[in-house]
């Protein structure tokens, strides 16, 4: 399987340190998406930040044989469990249990689902209503690596430079 990087250089070698971002869905690791259209909108993202940075998306091979072999918290979609990790990880607090996983896959709360963070942290709508409504929004995903032994199945095949 394959899974893209996008961001302003090569990056041949994955590292758990390199997002440097304290406040991001699932914590700290190596983000990446079975998107290669996310990943390009990352660097957009990105090069909006700064107008002097290359636009790269890095592909990777997923070495998915081992993956029984790693421990997994897979989000399918958007709920209650996916909503509160985000939440807390978005508050710079990452919760202790979710330690043991070496790889975490969800959806991506991009800037639309934000708006809908702060209508449920406003109160305007409940939990369940803010799951609903994120089920109804095309939630691209994120397959986050956390530890050495998840990096151990990623082959670098190519970077892109998108224009």
């Amino acid at each position: 399987m394959k899974v893209y990087h996008g961001t302003d250089h090569i990056l041949q070698q994955p590292d758990p340190n390199f997002n440097s971002r304290r406040r991001v869905d699932f914590g700290r690791g190596f983000y990446t998406t079975s998107s290669k259209q996310q990943a390009v909108n990352w660097t957009k993202v990105l090069k909006n930040r700064n107008e002097t940075i290359k636009q790269i998306v890095n592909v990777y091979d997923l070495d998915d044989e081992f993956l029984d072999k790693l421990s997994i918290k897979n989000f399918t979609e958007p709920s209650d469990e996916w909503f509160d990790l985000v939440r807390q990880c978005r508050n710079d607090h990452f919760p202790k249990e979710y330690d043991q996983f070496d790889i975490i896959i969800g959806p991506i709360a991009d800037d639309g689902v934000a708006t809908t963070f702060r209508l449920y942290e406003t109160n305007v709508l409940t939990l369940s209503e803010a799951i609903a409504r994120l089920k109804s929004e095309k939630l691209f995903n994120q397959v986050v690596f956390k530890s050495e032994k998840s990096f151990q199945l990623l082959t670098f095949i190519e970077s892109i430079e998108v224009n």
